[in-house]
């Protein structure tokens, strides 16, 4: 797998920007892993949104880094217009979600995560995008214990 780092905030830079300049690029890149036999993934946690019909277009394969909290990932929409396409990486957000969040709130979010995204499967859950020094580590487990629990396919939620 090929994965390169979008480097673009689309609400600094502009989806014009974004389909004239890096696009391209882009796409001779997905060819060139494609060619060898191999997936591209890229990685990029905000702005995700704006330019999926790009992604789709361009064939991305894995797209990591999907936050619903900061990044505003629509999961559902991800998963209606993209989930048989791409494959989604990330899910649940770090900072906040396991930074800040009780038992019941990651809960939920973990569950959301896997209900909306793993059915039929292209679904790697993961905090997006780094866990921090300070997010406390019961969280981590509380996440993690929650997949155990769900996240075992066939999705059965």
């Amino acid at each position: 797998m090929w994965c390169i780092e979008g480097g673009t905030n689309v609400r600094i830079s502009g989806r014009r920007l974004c389909i004239g300049s890096l696009a391209p690029r882009l796409r001779r890149e997905i060819q060139l892993v494609h060619q060898a036999g191999k997936k591209f993934g890229y990685i990029m946690s905000t702005g995700i949104m704006p330019l999926l019909d790009v992604f789709l277009e361009l064939g991305i394969d894995l797209l990591i880094n999907v936050d619903p909290v900061q990044g505003k990932a629509d999961l559902s929409r991800l998963k209606r217009e993209a989930g048989e396409r791409i494959c989604f990486w990330g899910g649940v957000n770090s900072a906040i979600t396991l930074g800040r969040g009780n038992r019941d709130e990651i809960r939920d979010a973990v569950t959301f995560a896997i209900s909306t995204l793993a059915p039929g499967g292209g679904f790697i859950l993961s905090a997006v995008d780094v866990l921090f020094e300070d997010t406390p580590w019961s969280n981590v487990l509380r996440m993690i214990e929650r997949w155990r629990e769900i996240g075992t396919y066939p999705i059965r939620i």
